[in-house]
């Protein structure tokens, strides 16, 4: 209990007891509750009738919220409400139960935090090899593919070298045609006939008869037309009389 509830009066302790039965607080929170201004109020007056007899109707009560606090891990709450029966009343059947319960749950909590520190630790020890043989394994895999990839030339260079170190120079021979194409006169020019388009030649060999060739016979005029793809120029044959 508190220093300020063994400080108060027996009418304060009566009177706020009452008040925290009549507003639910029978073992909670710690320092104002039923529970705990009933006990100073038996320690100061331990006839007092009433009080021993709400404690008896709390205590129950208070059996349950410890094994609550046990089931859920919260074993300050659990060790000061067991507490709290203890000193209502020693002898409860109950207490012993309850002393057991919380030690052998904050043991096995204690061992399953410290399982589960154990495994966190072990699991980045894991990654980190893992990981690190991950890097090799890539690292291997580049090297390998680099030394079955063929070396390409560099442009412009020489396979003998890549400072040039290892070429050949050309001999006298090899260096003489390009001397002479280079000292021989420029080509003639094309001629124009070359240059003239298709049409013109058809044009040429083509065979010009004039527009209406006259022939003369000992009977008759003939009139020879020329065909009708070739134009006849505007020409006009006059013949004289025999």
């Amino acid at each position: 209990m508190s220093a300020t509830v063994t400080a108060m009066s027996p009418e304060q302790l009566r009177d706020e007891a009452s008040k925290a039965y009549g507003e639910n607080r029978l073992y909670a929170p710690a320092g104002n509750n039923a529970m705990e201004y009933y006990l100073a109020l038996r320690d100061k007056q331990p006839a007092d009738a009433g009080a021993s007899s709400a404690l008896t109707d709390l205590l129950p009560m208070t059996v349950i919220a410890t094994e609550q606090g046990i089931a859920r891990e919260d074993f300050a709450d659990a060790k000061r409400l067991a507490a709290l029966i203890e000193k209502a009343d020693a002898k409860h059947p109950a207490l012993s139960r309850l002393k057991a319960a919380i030690a052998s749950s904050e043991t096995a909590a204690a061992a399953r935090v410290e399982s589960q520190k154990l495994t966190a630790e072990e699991e980045a020890k894991r990654q980190k090899n893992c990981s690190r043989s991950a890097r090799k394994s890539s690292a291997s895999s580049r090297n390998s593919n680099a030394s079955r990839r063929p070396r390409r030339p560099r442009s412009g260079g020489h396979p003998g070298g890549a400072d040039g170190r290892g070429q050949r120079k050309p001999s006298a021979s090899a260096r003489q045609p390009r001397r002479r194409s280079a000292s021989a006169p420029p080509p003639p020019p094309p001629s124009n006939s070359a240059s003239r388009p298709r049409h013109s030649s058809r044009r040429r060999n083509r065979r010009v008869l004039p527009p209406a060739s006259c022939v003369r016979s000992a009977t008759r005029v003939r009139v020879i037309r020329r065909p009708r793809s070739v134009p006849a120029p505007a020409v006009r044959c006059r013949w004289s009389s025999p």
